[in-house]
């Protein structure tokens, strides 16, 4: 690789390395800079009462009067969970005034403490949608061995709608 006639590096040169190296560097800042949870408000580290951590997912389930939930595994770093998260919001708001109907519960999978929950869970995509009692997620949570929390897990429903809050509404009261 030489100069280009017009100055600078050649195609594949030195100069065109680093500009590559740099935008990786500053593409991984971006990234590693975002892991925080974006609700659409402005405010990317409001935690809604929706969200959970390993240490209260399973009190926060006991505390639930709806007979269903739906429980949002997630990653903070995915693009799509953040996309996903205001409409979250939206669909929080809406279910909000029924808290003996549906209840809502969100675990952050990129919090390495999450990981033993997220992985009873079988989570192989963000986000991933789950519904059912609040019994069975503790079930699947605290099952003593691989067979129980399959049982457990096979009695939720894996949400398969478009991730926007008219679409997860649709399902939960269609």
């Amino acid at each position: 690789a030489g100069l280009h006639p017009r100055g600078g590096f050649a195609e594949g040169g030195p100069m065109l390395y680093s500009v590559r190296l740099v935008f990786v560097v500053l593409g991984h800042i971006w990234f590693v800079g975002t892991n925080a949870r974006n609700y659409g408000d402005g405010n990317t580290k409001a935690l809604h009462s929706f969200d959970v951590t390993v240490s209260n997912i399973v009190v926060k389930l006991q505390e639930l009067e709806a007979p269903n939930t739906l429980l949002e595994l997630y990653a903070s770093w995915c693009p799509h969970c953040q996309r996903f998260a205001k409409h979250l919001k939206l669909v929080h708001e809406a279910i909000a005034p029924f808290p003996d109907e549906v209840g809502l519960l969100a675990i952050d999978c990129a919090d390495k403490t999450s990981s033993p929950v997220c992985t009873n869970f079988k989570v192989a995509g963000y986000p991933t949608l789950y519904w059912g009692p609040p019994d069975t997620f503790v079930e699947v949570i605290q099952a003593g061995s691989k067979e129980a929390r399959s049982a457990a897990l096979k009695s939720l429903e894996k949400v398969s709608v478009a991730r926007t809050a008219p679409a997860v509404l649709g399902f939960i009261s269609p």
